[in-house]
């Protein structure tokens, strides 16, 4: 730490102090204090990692005779990234610096990290294409400079440059995405991908109308279950009387209607599951299309203008997760107050 003492971390400007916790960049060697870097999410300099410049401290004036001083940093000889100069370990591959310098140690755990990681890519593993997934930014993905695509894709760049690759040189579309697996409709909204983002959440909703009226059915049956006696008491205890539909339960309309949630419940389970095991491939031809369309209508393919317009029209949305959120939330007020309209 005491080699970036008093040089300003670029997110908050405030200099650097000596029991300050500092993080320092992989691939451009920039320092931030940790909080800072785990506040913006990524690098202040990530736009220009594109160009592979490294940052430089600021160089004060040295006095006559004198190098300026500069703060160091420790390059890692396996993976190759930056880290602050009393590192012991590799805050990318966890290989230790100390031991890696004659030994053969450093070289051996970057192939180890890139056989495991960037199983696709067969070149000099540089920390400057971690950021490309293992690619160069001089490579194409079905005509596209792979620079361009990791613009568009925003973040998690490392995950799905070597996906797009091998889905263009003809490897099969199935590559499971944990990420829309677990989080469904969230994820697809996250990335811009409307239409299945709607589809999952249509089957959702579908799926809980269904199951609300299968409940509406089978109130009478449920206000007389010993199981539901503590709600039976709390809503007389703020007097609230349950207006029951009927006092007999219609075993027939019950069951078309717990047949309907079963059927739509294992629709939206084999969607969500199918989707998932396509995310990535759906995610790629989406990708290329809206850059095809992109480069279409400016009519280049290169320049601050066609990367700022990818940078836009790519990227994430959190803005679009939390409206996915609000729908479900709307949703579900809605189909309650009409399936249990006049009950409670």
């Amino acid at each position: 730490m005491s080699k970036y003492t008093g040089v300003r971390c670029p997110v908050c400007s405030k200099k650097f102090a000596t029991a300050d916790d500092v993080v320092v960049c992989p691939v451009c060697g920039a320092p931030h204090h940790r909080n800072c870097y785990m506040e913006k999410g990524e690098c202040v300099f990530q736009g220009e990692h594109i160009t592979g410049k490294e940052w430089e401290a600021p160089r004060e004036t040295p006095a006559e005779g004198e190098e300026p001083a500069r703060p160091a940093t420790k390059r890692c000889p396996g993976c190759g990234s930056h880290n602050p100069a009393d590192s012991i370990y590799c805050q990318t591959c966890g290989n230790r610096l100390a031991a890696a310098h004659g030994t053969g140690e450093g070289q051996r755990a970057g192939q180890v990290f890139q056989s495991w990681v960037f199983p696709n890519y067969d070149g000099q593993f540089d920390a400057d294409t971690m950021v490309y997934g293992g690619l160069k930014p001089d490579d194409t993905i079905d005509g596209q400079r792979v620079g361009d695509v990791a613009v568009y894709v925003g973040s998690s760049t490392s995950y799905f440059l070597p996906r797009f690759k091998m889905f263009s040189d003809g490897a099969h579309a199935v590559s499971a995405n944990f990420g829309a697996l677990v989080f469904s409709y969230f994820y697809f909204f996250y990335r811009k991908m409307y239409l299945v983002g709607a589809l999952l959440l249509a089957l959702s909703v579908a799926s809980m109308a269904a199951n609300f009226m299968t409940v509406r059915e089978m109130l009478p049956q449920l206000i007389h279950d010993p199981s539901f006696a503590p709600f039976v008491s709390l809503m007389e205890q703020w007097d609230l009387p349950i207006n029951l539909p009927s006092e007999e339960v219609n075993q027939e309309t019950a069951k078309f209607y717990d047949r309907i949630y079963r059927i739509a419940r294992m629709v939206n389970f084999c969607a969500r599951m199918a989707l998932a095991m396509f995310a990535n491939y759906l995610y790629y031809r989406k990708v290329m299309k809206s850059m095809n369309v992109i480069r279409a209508r400016l009519g280049e393919a290169e320049g601050p203008r066609y990367q700022s317009v990818l940078a836009v029209r790519g990227g994430v949305s959190n803005m679009n997760t939390f409206g996915a959120a609000f729908t479900m939330a709307v949703a579900y007020y809605c189909i309650y107050a009409l399936v249990f309209q006049g009950i409670f």
